[in-house]
């Protein structure tokens, strides 16, 4: 399992222990309750962590069922839920298929994008969407051996369409986009709607990273773009939208 993983499991641990040391009440029966929305919002970012990187585990559908059941609040049921997470660090699952490298890359492509643009002798201008998949594409093969470049999905509409990226180790399609000034909020959410209908038929993909790249920071509500199209994930495949940089 990747470290950083590990250490995100571990952090869900510690901050559920500490909001049931604070949160925890007895009922007239004597069992014991958790109660604030601290606790719903440590369950829907955990639930959200687990689809996100072991979406095909037992134990993420297992944890679910456990957060939407009826007994969710009930001190016994967060003490099964820890059992899982901590089961999850101790033995993962023997094919661990995440896309964390890609996630935590394009997170922080921004300030990559900075420090390559910033070398007096040869500097590498991010000046559109070419620009920006070729520095991607050269990222990616510090962690995958195929990636293919300009893959075609099945034909929607009469015509055949072209995903950025493909990566077959992983099971993800990645999308890039570049904001250009005539670009509005809109605009790209309208292209990237309709991409996300066209790389659902793709045979290969599990996983689909949309990442937009906003250099000089033209959308009006990022956060808000992400959230509408993060919506439209379907069973079946998983759907991440990044946005660099984003406040």
């Amino acid at each position: 399992m990747n470290e950083d993983v590990r250490q995100m499991i571990q952090s869900f641990i510690s901050e559920g222990d500490e909001i049931v040391a604070q949160r925890t009440k007895r009922r007239q029966d004597g069992t014991y309750y958790i109660s604030g929305g601290s606790y719903r919002i440590w369950l829907e970012k955990t639930s959200r962590f687990l689809h996100v990187y072991f979406p095909d585990d037992k134990i993420t559908k297992e944890f679910i069922e456990l957060r939407n059941g009826p007994k969710y609040q009930d001190k016994t049921t967060y003490e099964k839920l820890k059992g899982k997470l901590l089961a999850l660090m101790d033995f993962p699952s023997p094919v661990q298929k995440n896309n964390f490298e890609i996630t935590k890359t394009l997170q922080n492509f921004d300030k990559f994008a900075t420090q390559m643009s910033g070398y007096r002798k040869q500097k590498y201008e991010f000046n559109d969407e070419y620009d920006t998949q070729n520095a991607i594409h050269a990222i990616l093969k510090l962690f995958y051996k195929d990636i293919r470049a300009e893959d075609y999905v099945p034909e929607c509409a009469g015509g055949k369409s072209r995903v950025d990226f493909y990566i077959p180790e992983i099971e993800t399609l990645l999308e890039v986009k570049f904001i250009r000034p005539n670009l509005r909020d809109y605009d790209v959410g309208g292209q990237l709607l309709t991409d996300i209908g066209r790389y659902e038929k793709h045979n290969g993909c599990r996983n689909l990273i949309l990442f937009i790249f906003d250099p000089s920071r033209l959308l009006k509500n990022p956060h808000g773009l992400a959230k509408d199209l993060e919506e439209k994930s379907k069973d079946g495949m998983n759907l991440k939208v990044i946005i660099s940089p984003i406040e």
